[in-house]
């Protein structure tokens, strides 16, 4: 049966594996979307125990549902058709303020990495644990 540190780990593997697929054609990795894919993953990863936690008797209701995997399924179909900031819409105004558009990119590319790794390992501990004899209900 996994545990936590198994969620954990799956978890944020997912969210990385998730924006890099999103970045497939890109030019180049971005890495602020990477670090926050992890991060977003780990805390993905743990999410349906948060929501309802192992020890208690309504364990693996509302948070392992299906129906909580189809509304993140749809939430990750939706952001891969989302398209991307490009990396340039901000060069008009970089003569003077260079620095702070820049910190400002990597914050969303960041916050956005984060989001989109959550969902990943929120999906994939649903996944996992619908392999055990436990399964998930509906």
């Amino acid at each position: 049966m996994p545990n936590r540190n198994t969620h954990s780990a799956y978890g944020a593997g997912a969210g990385i594996l998730f924006v890099l697929a999103k970045q497939i054609g890109q030019h180049g990795i971005d890495l602020a979307g990477l670090l926050g894919s992890a991060a977003g993953g780990l805390l993905g990863g743990r999410l349906p125990d948060i929501i309802d936690p192992p020890d208690s008797p309504g364990h693996r209701a509302v948070g392992h549902s299906v129906s909580a995997c189809a509304i993140t399924a749809a939430l990750l179909t939706m952001l891969l058709k989302m398209p991307e900031v490009p990396a340039d819409q901000y060069a008009a105004f970089e003569h003077s303020f260079p620095a702070e558009l820049n910190r400002n990119q990597i914050l969303v590319r960041l916050t956005t990495g984060f989001f989109e790794g959550m969902i990943a390992g929120y999906v994939s501990h649903l996944l996992l644990d619908s392999g055990t004899p436990a399964g998930i209900k509906l």
